[in-house]
């Protein structure tokens, strides 16, 4: 059964670059850890960001602020990053 529940007021969390995950020309998706040990998935797509002119592909240890939509999938938050700081 597949569960989520999507916040599209916006959704902030500053976290580390644990692992990325290659997803073809259009971006990736990074998984994110914050000071507290919650991890994410950040989907970071080339035309999400494309308005803002603000894409680039982070590495692992890379610390940021992922600005964006979330969903809660049943194995974690998934974030939809529209901003990158």
């Amino acid at each position: 059964m597949l569960t989520a529940c999507t916040h599209r007021d916006g959704f902030a969390v500053t976290a580390k670059v644990m692992k990325v995950m290659p997803g073809g020309k259009d971006g990736y998706t990074a998984e994110i850890q914050d000071a507290d040990g919650k991890t994410y998935h950040a989907v970071i797509s080339r035309v999400n960001m494309a308005v803002a002119g603000i894409y680039r592909e982070l590495k692992v240890g890379e610390e940021a602020l992922f600005f964006g939509d979330s969903t809660q999938l049943e194995n974690g938050i998934s974030i939809r990053v529209l901003k990158l700081h």
